[in-house]
């Protein structure tokens, strides 16, 4: 894989636009905090998390609890954030709409919580 480029700070100013979920921390890397149901929803949405980071090869530092969720993201060879942490953070956000992520998370813990009530931090 060929070198990326670091973001510049109009592209990091436009991306905590365009997803303001995620917080930019200092210019270098993501982080996004998800407050669930319950345990089991929280492990079944960073399995999904994760199935997008295989995908994209690029894998995020993920934390897991009791009802919460939290991921960080970086391009660690160049020690910054570039374009796959935007594919990465656009691919959460498109599985999050189009799988209706809380209806997924519901599911997979058998917690019968309405559709939107999980908590982004």
């Amino acid at each position: 894989m060929s070198a990326a480029t670091k973001l510049s700070g109009a592209e990091l100013a436009q991306l905590g636009i365009d997803h303001p979920d995620w917080q930019v921390v200092d210019g270098h890397h993501l982080v996004r905090h998800w407050v669930l149901p319950d345990f089991a929803a929280a492990l079944a949405w960073g399995n999904a998390v994760g199935a997008i980071a295989e995908k994209l090869n690029h894998h995020p530092d993920i934390e897991l609890g009791w009802g919460k969720l939290k991921v960080t993201i970086w391009s660690h060879d160049v020690d910054g954030l570039t374009a796959r942490d935007v594919a990465f953070v656009q691919q959460v956000a498109q599985v999050q709409l189009a799988k209706s992520v809380f209806t997924f998370i519901a599911e997979a813990s058998g917690n019968r919580r309405p559709q939107g009530e999980a908590e982004a931090l």
